[in-house]
């Protein structure tokens, strides 16, 4: 028993559809996540939780994770901190003078 051209073609599209909304998600699923990278060096952000010595921060608007630097100590949340570099999927930071 043999379809209609129509549907053919429709069956067709409709599994093309599929398999290439499969392949954007498995795509999508593998980014790999970061922290900011080096754009964020030497920005200003302000800090959201506890930093002891990892908490997170809000830098333009996005929340990430941070490490204080190793020569501070706890910093409280709302304090402004520079980002100084990254470790992992932290930024380290540092209190502004």
């Amino acid at each position: 028993m043999a379809f209609s051209p129509i549907v053919n073609l429709v069956l067709f599209l409709s599994l093309f559809t599929g398999v290439l909304l499969l392949f954007v998600i498995m795509i999508l699923r593998h980014r790999k996540a970061g922290a900011g990278g080096p754009r964020s060096m030497g920005m200003k952000a302000r800090v959201e939780t506890l930093l002891n010595p990892e908490g997170s921060i809000i830098l333009d608007g996005e929340l990430l994770r941070a490490r204080a630097n190793q020569d501070e100590h706890p910093i409280e949340p709302g304090v402004i901190v520079r980002v100084v570099g990254a470790s992992g999927h932290f930024l380290v930071v540092e209190m502004i003078n």
